[in-house]
Parts: C-alpha cells; structure tokens; sequence
C-alpha cells in the first residue's frame, strides 16, 4: 500500500463457553497505546466481528493492534474482572 491510501482491518474473537461476553473493542493503530474505541458497532456477547478503516499517511511498517476485552457477567462498566486479549498485524506503507 502506499502513503495516503486507506487500509480496513477486521477481527474475530469468541470466548469459551462459561467465559462470559466480549464487552470492549479498540484499535491502536500507530503503537502509542491510546486505543481508540469501540472498533465500529458490535453486540455485547459471547462472539464479535468488527472491523476498522485507517489511513497511514506516511511511509513505513506499523503494527495495528486490536484489543478485545471480555468479563463473565457481560458487565461493560464493570473494574475488575475484565479480561483482555491483544492481536496485531503487521501493515507495511510505502
């Protein structure tokens, strides 16, 4: 891909039967570690699909990563017992 030009992601997670909903989605997308979300609309519960669009506007390799965070009771305002799971890609501009 070239600078400038737009690139979209997607991610699939599910989580173990007794393993509660996915509540959260969010996107890093430079390696900062400010996560943008939630990744588009998706529905509270044991599986997800979402899918982002982002454009790099100059040249090099980024690693996009996605963060998906689930909890046994399904609660998104929930602190503790949150567990969360990142995955990355490897995206190269030229």
């Amino acid at each position: 891909m070239t600078a400038g030009d737009e690139v979209a992601v997607s991610t699939s997670a599910a989580t173990p039967p007794g393993g509660g909903s996915i509540i959260d989605v969010a996107w890093d997308f430079d390696g900062s570690g400010e996560y943008a979300g939630p990744a588009g609309e998706f529905t509270v519960g044991s599986e997800m699909t979402a899918c982002a669009v982002h454009r790099f506007d100059e040249p090099g390799t980024y690693f996009a990563t996605v963060r998906v965070t689930s909890h046994r009771t399904g609660d998104p305002d929930a602190v503790g017992g949150r567990m969360t799971n990142l995955a990355r890609v490897r995206v190269v501009v030229a």
